[in-house]
């Protein structure tokens, strides 16, 4: 069971890092990305053509429908499969990110929703490798 969960671990710390990665390539090319994140722009630009999409691409499209897909893949497993001792904690979370990617994608929100991913991602992965260390030290 640990050796599960560890590989389970290693697996979504690289899915989280190649998330974060992929946004943030995503919005390197925007008027959104601050400079000291690399980019050439500014966060207050995030609603400057509203609600029209003027930095949109087919990568954004297919990112949107990946972490969507995965989004739900983790509320019908976690609501119907197995469920966890967080049962409503889970169910709760997985609710609102769909919706919160559904939001974003179907309002023309793309730029923004991709901060927010890049933001999340960047934060899963240290929280998941915290988790896998403290059961490598036990």
């Amino acid at each position: 069971r640990r050796i599960q969960q560890l590989c389970t671990w290693v697996f979504t710390f690289f899915y989280y890092i190649a998330s974060a990665l992929s946004a943030y390539l995503l919005l390197r090319g925007t008027s959104t990305l601050p400079t000291w994140m690399g980019g050439k722009g500014l966060c207050a630009n995030l609603y400057l053509n509203t609600p029209y999409l003027t930095e949109d691409n087919t990568a954004m499209k297919c990112f949107y429908i990946i972490s969507f897909g995965k989004h739900l893949n983790h509320l019908v497993s976690h609501t119907f499969l197995k469920p966890q001792s967080k049962y409503y904690e889970y169910v709760l979370h997985h609710i609102v990110s769909i919706f919160g990617i559904s939001f974003c994608y179907l309002m023309n929100q793309w730029v923004v929703g991709l901060m927010v991913f890049f933001t999340h991602d960047t934060s899963d992965a240290t929280l998941v490798m915290r988790r896998f260390y403290a059961v490598t030290v036990d």
